[in-house]
């Protein structure tokens, strides 16, 4: 962790030497889509969710809308929806957070040394502090994961491209690593969903992991590992569903002393489907 100038602070805490790297999400996200389907999944591509079916105010599937056009209905005692910051199923919380953020990847970026994930605060936009962080995160050859985290609020409204572009530049003009880098031309930004509880994630035949949980975390914004740990949760309470409630409280226990951040995710679904049955 450092400041914005590249110092390192007061509190820094020395952690062992390692290479750190990120893989990029069009990568990851095929590998993830892969292991579902060799363990049983089925993938559709090109198909959207138009609406959840109900039987009184049980969840009891969705309705898909195909890519030729046809609306098909699909059954199934639990639902588990995955659909990112943007779901429109999460009912938010009054002082729930809002943040936002923004990256791309640089190319030509001259690694020096261990890679190291590296979080820098405070940011600063035209020498005003900003509530957020920027991140630098190594990948493999000389490109780098480069972007912005900015937690809202009624006294500071930046734009988010502006706090990336102040960032980029600070970046290109100080650390030398950069000094010949450039930039990609895509930009991909995203909401961060935080401050999920028991009562806005789960329902009767339905639960919700991940960003569209609210997981992420408040302080850095991160939430790819709360996703996967959600979904493992969800798939471990599943898989006793039909049972009885001890063995459920134990899948709750084990999964608390494994998954720790995505333990209460699991306790949100046993208490919301309590009398949900195979």
């Amino acid at each position: 962790v450092t400041d914005a100038s590249g110092a390192s602070p007061a509190f820094e805490h020395q952690y062992p030497v390692c290479t750190a790297g990120v893989l990029s999400r069009y990568i990851l996200d095929e590998r993830l889509a892969s292991a579902a389907v060799g363990a049983g999944a089925e993938l559709r591509a090109t198909t959207s969710v138009e609406g959840l079916i109900m039987r009184g105010h049980t969840v009891c599937g969705v309705r898909l809308q195909r890519d030729d056009g046809k609306i098909e209905g699909v059954s199934a005692p639990i639902t588990v929806m995955a659909s990112g910051a943007l779901s429109s199923l999460r009912t938010p919380r009054p002082r729930q957070p809002v943040g936002f953020a923004m990256r791309r990847y640089f190319d030509g970026v001259r690694w020096e040394g261990p890679s190291a994930f590296e979080i820098v605060l405070p940011l600063e936009v035209g020498g005003i502090p900003v509530a957020g962080y920027g991140w630098v995160f190594p990948m493999a050859g000389d490109r780098a994961n480069v972007g912005v985290g900015y937690w809202s609020s009624p006294r500071q409204r930046f734009r988010l491209p502006r706090v990336l572009r102040a960032f980029e530049k600070a970046l290109m003009r100080e650390d030398p690593r950069f000094s010949g880098a450039q930039p990609e031309r895509r930009v991909i930004g995203a909401p961060i969903s935080a401050g999920g509880s028991a009562q806005n994630c789960a329902a009767p035949g339905l639960l919700l992991v991940g960003d569209a949980a609210g997981l992420a975390n408040p302080y850095l914004g991160d939430g790819i590992a709360q996703a996967l740990e959600s979904g493992m949760a969800a798939a471990a309470a599943r898989r006793m569903a039909c049972r009885d409630r001890p063995i459920l409280n134990g899948v709750v226990r084990r999964l608390e002393e494994g998954l720790p951040s995505g333990a209460h995710v699991a306790g949100a679904f046993l208490e919301a489907h309590a009398n949900v049955s195979g």
